[in-house]
């Protein structure tokens, strides 16, 4: 069990830092009243670079390696795509499709890597926004590919499944 007077001037610490009203009339009472504060906030940082300077410094190494893997996705999408537009096939729809959405991907990440290149200031909540794009969009994509390779090899007659009577 804790002393009564630690416990009375760790209650009396908290109340002069804004984080409880009300009034304290003894350690060992066991009725005292204390009420959250909500009428004033103070900020309270806990240790030295727990403060806005962390976010800062975590929206700067977040935008480098977001900046990084956008590049390096950009290129690779782009040089499949020069290889998709050779395996093309103009009468089916779906290939088309898939090009166009090839297409698509690759240029959306070159323009995100283009503007993250840039020397603007980016908002924490923009960068997580680009983040989801960066690898959403490619994840969608792949996607989108799996399930046309699964419907093509369904029409093929890929998927036969035995019946067990």
């Amino acid at each position: 069990m804790k002393d009564p007077a630690e416990a009375g001037e760790n209650l009396a610490a908290t109340r002069a830092m804004g984080g409880f009203q009300g009034e304290v009339r003894s350690a060992n009472q066991a009725t005292t009243q204390l009420t959250p504060s909500h009428e004033r906030h103070v900020p309270l940082a806990l240790t030295r670079g727990t403060g806005t300077e962390l976010i800062g410094e975590v929206a700067a190494l977040l935008r480098r390696r977001l900046r990084l893997a956008a590049l390096l996705l950009s290129i690779a999408f782009a040089v499949l795509l020069v290889r998709h537009a050779f395996h093309v096939d103009p009468k089916d729809s779906a290939s088309v499709w898939l090009f166009w959405l090839h297409v698509l991907v690759a240029v959306v990440l070159a323009a995100l890597a283009a503007v993250l290149y840039w020397r603007w200031e980016v908002p924490l909540w923009r960068l997580r926004l680009c983040e989801l794009v960066v690898f959403g969009l490619p994840a969608v994509f792949f996607l989108v590919v799996q399930y046309s390779l699964a419907v093509a090899w369904s029409d093929k007659g890929g998927f036969e499944l035995e019946t067990v009577v």
